[in-house]
């Protein structure tokens, strides 16, 4: 974990159209180079909308996101992957990764090596001609992130990437991300409702609570890397997580 931040959240305040109070206020973070961070929180407080803060998608009513890396014409400093993984049915799964790919300046030899490294990263070059509706729910959400790191970002924004599968396909994803986190050295901020899922990935996890919503906890996860798949040490650290975040719903 690099103490230098690639990307820095400063007084960050946001309100939804319509309420009469911010949904938070005032939260700032920083993320370090190939650093793993995992925001939790109960629905409501604003995570979603902080990862699209962060990607640049909507403007914060105050505070500001500085991305200490110089913008290049080859490449994006930050990518988002969503709750699904919003592949085009009509394009391909190698066209689908592709498309991150559009309004850099890339060669079309150069765009098609970034497809066939992202698709190898993830265990899918066999796919690459396959079509959306042919993948396993799993699989997609796979694609959604070679299709992010096809731009060689270095924020990686996950938005609950894998809510919307089940148990099994849940933890062996969860297993594949570290695997690809490791590999790409990409900075990473995941947001999820699972504990248990940000105590296993996450280098430090931080806990969103109150209204207006803010940082009401913040930990480094303490149990090593080799060690966390099935570990009483780090269940009891999610126990003690979840009870700070119980504290403030």
């Amino acid at each position: 974990m690099s103490s230098a931040p690639v990307v820095t959240l400063s007084n960050l305040s946001f309100t939804y159209p319509g309420a009469s109070s911010p949904v938070f206020k005032d939260f700032s973070l920083s993320v370090g180079a190939s650093e793993f961070v995992a925001i939790v929180g109960g629905s409501g407080v604003g995570k979603s909308t902080i990862l699209r803060i962060a990607s640049g998608l909507i403007k914060p009513h105050s505070g500001t996101v500085d991305i200490a890396v110089k913008k290049e014409p080859s490449r994006r400093r930050r990518a988002l992957v969503f709750q699904d993984g919003r592949l085009m049915p009509w394009r391909t799964v190698a066209q689908n990764i592709a498309l991150g790919l559009e309004g850099l300046e890339l060669p079309a030899s150069e765009k098609e090596r970034r497809v066939e490294d992202v698709l190898s990263l993830v265990n899918l070059s066999d796919k690459a001609d396959r079509w959306p509706h042919q993948l396993s729910g799993g699989q997609v959400q796979r694609i959604g992130i070679a299709r992010a790191l096809a731009v060689k970002p270095d924020i990686l924004l996950m938005d609950e990437p894998f809510s919307a599968v089940d148990a099994m396909t849940r933890r062996h994803l969860q297993t594949e991300l570290v695997r690809i986190w490791q590999k790409s050295g990409t900075a990473i901020i995941f947001v999820t409702h699972d504990i248990d899922e940000a105590a296993f990935l996450a280098d430090r996890i931080i806990v969103m609570g109150d209204s207006p919503a803010r940082i009401v906890n913040e930990t480094i996860v303490p149990v090593d890397r080799d060690l966390r798949r099935d570990s009483q040490d780090l269940s009891r650290y999610a126990e003690g997580v979840a009870g700070a975040l119980d504290f403030q719903i």
